[in-house]
């Protein structure tokens, strides 16, 4: 062989055998949870097939989910019963999850059409030995156990379409930070007889429950910072010192509405950072005659959002009160109502001076119309926020002169109005 051929070979680089390379194998465990947490449930399980540390993985996964199509092969006409093929499908599928997965349950979150109450009743057990912290169930009207307010390891609980009977006296849930209960059928007493149970809950969701309308409620919380709270009720009361966030969309009944007082009823309310309130909640809180100035300051709040009629008497002092009393105020939303206007025209334009609104950066108006009133509104806010920076005109009536809102004086040079959405026919 020829010199040069051999000094060629002996040049090249040699390359050194690949041991373990699997990077399936050797990714960490946290980015496998991540991938497994993303799967269907018959899929995740599947994955322990691709190697021993996958099949680890799997059965110490933190979190299942479970749905219908992930869980049902095949469908019937009649899968409604308890016995039916599709709830044994379910039931299988789930009976070995829990029996195979080992260790901690960070979060059980389930959802189905079926009639999974005999399943659920057998699970919730089992979850709570397993310390569950995160638990969401949406199921067709389930009757939650008993069982399930003795589980000391819980922190987040969302219940849809469910039955809630609370015992009177509650062994468990001490850790409870968060609470969503959303079209739930469950009495007002045991809602409050639940909120005062739970030492730590931060956050409260109300929306859309079952229950009477003519009853009243009072949630009692020195935890909670924030309720949002969606539903027919005849009274609300909030007796929550350290609530920071109120989105209230509140509806009583027309032949049995009992009217409230904002000073009452928010005089404990000082520490909110956002507000927000519908206008049939707004009404029963107006004051006749209205006031201007509040006995108290929201020292702060930041953002609002409420519906209202600018040309109404009563409304306009309302809002007109609330901002007074609001002067870290930043970011202003008002949805505006059609309705008797019983102000001048000139009611607003006379209340603006500079420096009102001396931290007010954005404003909204949904549903702006050509009414005088609307006008004079917009124009006060513009006169009376030195620091503002854009005002949104959101769903705004066809008939709007647009150039003329464009021409109305502001005390900020760096105030514009936008129209930020398709101009609608009034």
């Amino acid at each position: 062989m020829p010199y040069s051929l051999v000094l060629r070979r002996s040049r090249r680089k040699k390359v050194a055998p690949v041991i373990g390379g699997d990077p399936m194998s050797d990714l960490p465990e946290l980015i496998k949870e991540n991938i497994l947490i993303r799967l269907p449930v018959k899929e995740a399980v599947r994955t322990c097939l691709l190697s021993r540390s996958w099949k680890e993985a799997w059965i110490s996964m933190p979190e299942i989910v479970l749905r219908d199509e992930h869980c049902v092969s095949v469908w019937t006409d009649h899968w409604k019963g308890f016995n039916s093929l599709e709830v044994r499908q379910f039931k299988k599928v789930g009976d070995k999850v829990l029996a195979c997965t080992k260790g901690a349950i960070m979060k059980f979150d389930i959802a189905s059409g079926l009639d999974l109450s005999k399943p659920m009743d057998k699970w919730i057990p089992i979850l709570v030995r397993r310390k569950i912290e995160h638990l969401v169930i949406e199921l067709d009207w389930y009757g939650i156990p008993s069982a399930f307010f003795s589980c000391h390891s819980l922190k987040h609980v969302s219940l849809h379409k469910c039955h809630v009977v609370v015992p009177n006296s509650i062994n468990g849930l001490e850790k409870l930070e968060t609470l969503d209960l959303n079209r739930c059928a469950i009495s007002m007493k045991d809602i409050e007889r639940w909120v005062v149970s739970c030492p730590s809950l931060r956050n409260l969701t109300l929306d859309s429950f079952l229950l009477n309308p003519d009853s009243n409620l009072k949630i009692q919380s020195c935890s909670l910072r924030i309720i949002r709270f969606w539903g027919c009720v005849r009274k609300l009361k909030l007796e929550t010192p350290n609530l920071e966030t109120a989105c209230i969309t509140k509806f009583g009944p027309s032949n049995n509405l009992q009217r409230g007082s904002f000073v009452e009823d928010f005089k404990f309310l000082h520490g909110l950072e956002r507000l927000e309130m519908n206008h049939a909640y707004m009404r029963e809180l107006v004051e006749y005659p209205p006031f201007e100035t509040l006995p108290f300051h929201f020292n702060n709040l930041k953002e609002i959002q409420i519906e209202m009629n600018p040309g109404d008497y009563q409304e306009a002092g309302f809002v007109l009160a609330l901002l007074h009393g609001a002067d870290m105020l930043q970011c202003l939303t008002l949805k505006l109502c059609s309705g008797d206007n019983t102000l001048g025209t000139n009611w607003w334009s006379s209340r603006a001076y500079r420096d009102f609104l001396k931290n007010l950066k954005t404003v909204k108006l949904c549903y702006l119309t050509p009414s005088e009133f609307e006008y004079s509104f917009l124009s006060f806010l513009l006169l009376s926020a030195p620091v503002l920076t854009t005002v949104f005109l959101d769903e705004v009536g066809s008939t709007v002169d647009v150039e003329k809102l464009h021409r109305l004086e502001k005390v900020s040079n760096d105030a514009q109005v936008i129209v930020c959405k398709n101009v609608l026919d009034s």
